[in-house]
């Protein structure tokens, strides 16, 4: 993602999308990447993309783009989706604008059957590592584990899966960097990490529960590399009364800004619950 790239190659490739004749910036009109064809894993729907620039001084590199999508079923057949997550997919761009899946399949899938990831997962983040050829990835996932009368899939946890191959195939750790703790809320979710280079010290990384009433962003970090994290406690919460996230904090970027890291953020409206991509937090 690109918060994981320094601050000044982030302000050069954005600057590649300004148009300057005008100072305006370039957009599209179209969606650039759409739910396939049915019968397809991804037909009913493609979400939450995670971008990853092209890699400086490898000729031809493309953008990748990881994303999650369903064909409005899960693993299960009996278990009803709540929720886009089901399998993850890759697409790939020359310019950031015009994207084609990577292949027809989906790269990442849940895991075996009475796996803690057997019914659906997303990608939550993804980076290259330090030998600038394999790629780490942390997502969100649930088995068929049933909780306090919630729907099965509703455990989530965060798990880490490597590839070797530019994010083609993955192999999966066993268990989950990150499990649910009923002190915070139903799950653990939605990763975004944030390396040494983001956060001037360890690993760390941001992630959201709910606990049937909020929905609030936690913070751990790791000092082995991303092998084992320790939470640090509460990173974000809900608005004061009568704010427009009054009811809490879902998923989030965060990004170098002013030599500061600026966190952008869905707030949860109170009564309808509903979503809204317009918050800013500093840190």
């Amino acid at each position: 993602a690109a918060c994981g790239l320094p601050a000044q190659r982030l302000r050069e490739m954005l600057s590649a999308l300004v148009a300057t004749s005008t100072g305006t910036v370039a957009t599209r009109t179209l969606p650039v990447l759409q739910p396939s064809a049915a019968g397809r894993w991804d037909s009913s729907n493609v979400a939450s993309p995670v971008v990853l620039l092209p890699r400086e001084g490898v000729a031809g590199d493309p953008w990748r783009m990881f994303y999650y999508g369903s064909d409005g079923t899960w693993s299960d057949a009996a278990a009803t989706p709540f929720l886009p997550t089901g399998k993850c997919g890759l697409a790939t761009s020359a310019d950031g604008l015009t994207w084609t899946r990577a292949t027809d399949e989906c790269v990442f899938a849940p895991g075996e059957r009475g796996a803690w990831d057997s019914l659906h997962v997303g990608v939550g983040d993804v980076h290259w590592n330090e030998d600038g050829r394999s790629l780490t990835m942390y997502y969100l996932a649930a088995g068929d584990e049933a909780v306090d009368g919630a729907p099965a899939g509703i455990r989530m946890r965060i798990g880490r899966a490597t590839s070797e191959d530019g994010g083609l195939s993955w192999a999966r750790e066993p268990e989950p960097v990150v499990s649910a703790d009923a002190a915070e809320g139903l799950f653990a979710s939605w990763p975004r990490v944030l390396p040494p280079a983001l956060t001037g010290g360890p690993w760390r990384m941001l992630y959201h529960s709910f606990d049937g009433r909020r929905w609030r962003a936690f913070s751990c970090r790791s000092d082995d590399g991303g092998a084992s994290w320790t939470r640090e406690g509460l990173a974000l919460g809900p608005g004061e009364g009568g704010a427009w996230d009054e009811q809490g904090v879902g998923t989030r970027c965060v990004v170098p800004w002013r030599d500061r890291l600026l966190m952008i953020y869905e707030g949860v409206e109170a009564g309808s619950g509903t979503h809204r991509l317009r918050g800013a937090a500093r840190a």
